[in-house]
């Protein structure tokens, strides 16, 4: 179905029910359920059940159950697949979380390593270079340009190009 890139329109069928409204439906017969849909992959479906997968109030998906016998879903099982999918939402979450944080984290490492070697220069000009070079990397730019100017200049100054560092071009403005 993956594969298939198979797609309910939300409110259509029971996952596209569940996913719009946020509560689980149940449906214990589908030759029952006029507005049950059926899967040409799935042809022996007699009972399906459908919970939606929330978190933060967001639905993320749908949990989907189906049974081959009548009857063979009921409202006990329904309530488990809620409490999977509370688990499986919480886990979507941590995950997410994680993944923020690591991203946080190699953000701030790169910051401190162009700290680092922005505190070993000896000057002004080579501060600006190595800030230049080290942002362009940091960003994949293929070109990084600095100006400066003064509160009292006005906006007329020429940017002036300072040599190239590792292919990253910089400006300083005279």
């Amino acid at each position: 179905m993956l594969a298939n890139h198979h797609q309910i329109p939300a409110g259509r069928g029971l996952v596209g029910r569940a996913g719009q409204s946020g509560r689980s439906v149940l449906v214990p017969d589908t030759a029952q359920d006029e507005a049950w849909l059926p899967n040409p992959l799935l042809p022996d479906t007699k009972a399906e059940a459908a919970v939606p997968i929330i978190t933060s109030g967001q639905i993320l998906g749908v949990l989907d159950v189906q049974q081959n016998i009548t009857g063979g879903l009921t409202q006990a099982d329904v309530d488990l697949l809620e409490a999977i999918a509370s688990q499986v939402a919480v886990g979507l979450r941590n995950a997410s979380l994680y993944e923020a944080a690591q991203q946080q984290a190699s953000r701030e490492s790169m910051l401190n390593e162009i700290n680092q070697k922005i505190l070993k220069t000896t000057d002004v000009d080579e501060a600006v270079q190595v800030a230049i070079r080290e942002i362009g990397r940091a960003l994949n730019a293929s070109q990084t340009i600095v100006r400066f100017k003064q509160d009292d200049e006005p906006d007329t100054h020429q940017a002036v190009p300072m040599a190239p560092v590792n292919g990253v071009h910089g400006q300083r403005r005279f």
